[in-house]
């Protein structure tokens, strides 16, 4: 009797035991479960943050690239008024144009408000080894040599292109002349050069394009280019070359023999060269310039006298009537010869140079009558007038011309007629000119860089202008949190300021430290200053 009740009572106790386990594997199981679901929330209601900051980040960008196009959109001399787009940290630096949407966040806590910073590469950096710092501003890409330019170099001189190719640094024969058939129209390889034969025995054949390339990027399918040639070895884009990219510029040595006559480039060729440099054909206050050769004379001599002085107009209309005069010491005066605007126009201006220090006629009956020109080479303030105002062009955007303010020597030795000695001389000469003496091309004649006819060949060529523009737009704030960076390529020469490329750079990093995107005022100037969006 007493086993049965001791066996009895084992069995209760180790059924209570049992449940026992169970209930506590029961309470295990609800607690992780508990656990995963506070976890799982957690990291929803984080995600659901991160997400929503990179919605703000997002239009903050979106506010940015409104605001640039405005500034773009405006005329050179408003550009300038604003304080300019090269380097103009009220305008481009530390931009706040966002509070907060959390509602425990103070309105005076500015740490937490979005802003953005407009960089672009700094000017006077003596390598990208040694640089540190950014500039608050614009790239203008008629700094560039741009490839559509190529094959009009081609007809000034034989060979033309390669020529202009060979003077960027790192730059091989088989690159240029390879480069130069993939943009001609012809199947036909150049002495270093590759057509369709060579590419279709690639272990991935493909066909040249025979035309301009869509984007630098299709240049990497050239023979004998690399992609550490033509985009550097700064990888993460912030215009230094960083510790860990080192080992990459080093590759470049084995590429390309490095010598003191042809350096290597530090940013690649894509630093020198573009597919979109232009500009309006306007003058710095927006207003479309003045054809010289108009055909209709009375509409240009009515137009002209709105900008330039009575004398200029008058000898203008006379060239156009008579043409060019050999200079007479016997010719009776001029001063009882009226102007007579029902003579039709017969000569046309190559460049509106052509009337700097020339002579036409007054009148060719009884006898010619010769006038000289009211304008010289000195004359400054009338060559400014005359280049600002007037054209020889019939379009509204002039294409492919360089920027002699900002090119670089390798850019500015591509241009026709431009010796190394010029390039120099015209390098030496800007650095000691103001912003107000280089607005116009003319201070390559008036400072005696260049001869008047080696300035009338190279005019065509050149610019100080240029309406496309490429910078790195950051979105962040002071406290950290998920950023944004992109870079913006906009077309400014089009009635629309238009947008080329919107590449998103997020994935290498903001780039930057705060320290260069923010500045020390705590007020941005940006609302109420007319370029806000």
């Amino acid at each position: 009797m007493r086993q049965r009740l001791t066996a009895s009572s084992a069995e209760r106790s180790s059924r209570r035991g049992f449940v026992l386990v169970v209930i506590m594997v029961l309470v295990v199981s609800v607690a992780f479960a508990g656990f995963a679901f506070v976890q799982t929330m957690s990291n929803e209601y984080r995600a659901v943050h991160i997400d929503g900051d990179l919605l703000e980040a997002e239009q903050v960008l979106a506010s940015a690239d409104v605001m640039v196009r405005h500034f773009i959109d405006l005329s050179h001399e408003q550009r300038d008024e604003a304080g300019g787009w090269s380097n103009n940290p009220e305008l481009f630096q530390n931009q706040v144009i966002a509070q907060s949407t959390d509602e425990e966040v103070s309105e005076s806590d500015d740490s937490l408000r979005w802003r953005f910073s407009v960089v672009s590469p700094p000017d006077d950096a003596p390598s990208l080894l040694e640089t540190t710092g950014v500039r608050s501003g614009l790239e203008n890409e008629s700094a560039k040599l741009n490839l559509g330019n190529l094959i009009n170099l081609e007809l000034e001189q034989q060979n033309g292109g390669r020529l202009a190719l060979m003077q960027l640094p790192g730059m091989t024969e088989i690159a240029a002349d390879s480069i130069m058939d993939w943009i001609d129209a012809d199947d036909v390889a150049r002495e270093f050069g590759a057509e369709s034969e060579f590419y279709r025995e690639l272990p991935n054949p493909y066909r040249p394009r025979n035309a301009l390339p869509t984007s630098l990027d299709e240049l990497l399918l050239v023979r004998g280019v690399h992609r550490i040639l033509l985009y550097g070895a700064d990888r993460n884009l912030n215009f230094r070359i960083d510790a860990d990219e080192r080992e990459v510029e080093a590759l470049t040595t084995q590429l390309v023999s490095e010598t003191e006559d042809n350096p290597l480039p530090e940013r690649g060729w894509a630093s020198m060269v573009t597919l979109h440099s232009a500009e309006r054909n306007v003058d710095r206050t927006g207003e479309p310039r003045f054809n010289l050769n108009n055909p209709n004379l009375s509409e240009l001599h009515a137009s002209l006298s709105e900008v330039l002085p009575v004398e200029m107009v008058e000898f203008i209309i006379r060239w156009r009537q008579y043409g060019p005069a050999t200079a007479s010491t016997s010719s009776p005066p001029a001063t009882s010869v009226s102007l007579d605007l029902t003579i039709p126009a017969v000569f046309e201006f190559v460049t509106p140079m052509d009337i700097v220090e020339v002579h036409t006629y007054a009148a060719m009956m009884p006898a010619p009558i010769v006038v000289p020109s009211p304008v010289l080479s000195s004359s400054i303030e009338e060559i400014n007038l005359l280049l600002d105002h007037t054209t020889v062009r019939i379009e509204s955007v002039l294409r492919n011309r360089i920027n002699i303010n900002l090119a670089s020597p390798a850019v500015l030795r591509t241009i026709p007629h431009m010796t190394d000695e010029l390039v120099d001389r015209l390098v030496n000469t800007r650095e000691t000119l103001d912003n107000a003496a280089r607005q116009s091309a003319a201070w390559l004649l008036t400072e005696q860089v260049l001869s008047l006819e080696t300035f009338r060949a190279v005019l065509p060529f050149v610019t100080t202008g240029g309406d496309v523009f490429r910078a790195q737009v950051i979105a962040w704030r002071p406290v950290g949190g998920p950023s944004r960076r992109v870079e913006l390529l906009l077309n400014g020469a089009t009635e629309t300021v238009g947008r080329i490329r919107w590449r998103d750079l997020t994935s290498l990093g903001v780039g930057f430290p705060v320290s260069q995107l923010s500045s020390a005022r705590a007020e941005s100037p940006f609302a109420g200053s007319g370029f806000g969006p």
